[in-house]
């Protein structure tokens, strides 16, 4: 009898190749590592070649399966596309939006996105995590969030990329220190300057250190500190200053207790990228709030004042 490739042989090949193991794909699938296994003997015997090296320490695909990956992935994503878009032919955004985002826009684009998604799609859930890159890129490569927003970098090949944004990031300081905001501030110059840095594991940090090495920019002090609400905090009370994304520290422009300054040394930006699964595509219920997102930053963007 005539055997013919089927989509579960897309599907388990894919899940194979992500997952590096026979038995992580099974438990990915729902399926029984057996069934994975005759699957993907199934689809090298109708293709005819090996598409997998076996080892006792998992599987490594071959230079055919590394071809064949960047060919079914797109056949699998197309697939899962028709199937969701059939299902919702006349219906009602409905299912969950799982979604990642950094401080950064949590803390100023997401509350209006939310008040809109729930207000047009009151069948639809959210899901929202808040964390750093490195979790939400290996969230999103899980299958387990639906789109992230992080900086720009490198990313694995079962992730699709695209630019989301372009942010300008701010000198921050204590009101106490006397400065006005907008205007700007030559850093260097700061002879006792505390600053707040993100950890080494940050994308934020590789961009800063860089930044500073080339403007010989050497604060007199920091402190490592990966929370943005405890960063605010600290620079409030006075003494610790920090740089900041713009989509974050133009919210708080209360000159009471903290002042927003241009860097006079030159203009500093963050590349924001989004992330979402390279074989599977996003639900409705995602690709609305996603839109929804980026009408808020687009908002935020002719609302700035620009750098001097």
């Amino acid at each position: 009898m005539a055997m013919f490739m089927k989509i579960t042989h897309i599907k388990y090949f894919v899940a194979v190749y992500e997952e590096g193991s026979f038995t992580a794909a099974a438990e990915r699938e729902n399926a029984t590592q057996p069934g994975v296994s005759m699957q993907i003997k199934e689809l090298e015997a109708l293709t005819e070649t090996v598409l997998f090296e076996r080892s006792t320490s998992g599987v490594c695909p071959t230079v055919a399966g590394k071809w064949f990956y960047e060919k079914a992935r797109k056949i699998l994503k197309d697939v899962l596309s028709l199937e969701q878009g059939v299902a919702s032919l006349g219906k009602e955004i409905t299912g969950k939006a799982h979604v990642g985002l950094m401080p950064a826009f949590t803390r100023s684009v997401l509350a209006p996105a939310v008040d809109a998604f729930v207000t047009s799609f009151p069948e639809a859930q959210l899901d929202i995590v808040e964390a750093y890159s490195g979790s939400l890129m290996e969230r999103v490569g899980r299958g387990q969030l639906d789109f992230a927003i992080v900086p720009s970098e490198a990313v694995p090949e079962n992730i699709a990329t695209e630019h989301f944004a372009t942010d300008d990031e701010y000198f921050v300081q204590s009101a106490r220190n006397g400065g006005v905001s907008l205007q700007p501030v030559s850093i260097k110059r700061i002879g006792d300057l505390k600053l707040i840095l993100p950890g080494t594991g940050n994308k934020r940090r590789e961009s800063l250190n860089a930044y500073f090495k080339r403007h010989d920019i050497r604060p007199a002090q920091t402190l490592e500190l990966d929370t943005m609400m405890g960063t605010l905090d600290l620079i409030a009370r006075g003494g610790w200053t920090a740089i900041l994304p713009g989509f974050l520290c133009l919210e708080e422009q209360d000159e009471d207790v903290r002042t927003i300054h241009p860097i006079a040394e030159g203009k500093l930006q963050l590349d924001y990228m989004l992330i979402k699964s390279a074989t599977k595509p996003m639900s409705a219920a995602s690709e609305e709030f996603l839109s929804l997102l980026n009408a808020e930053v687009e908002k935020m963007a002719i609302a700035r004042v620009p750098l001097s």
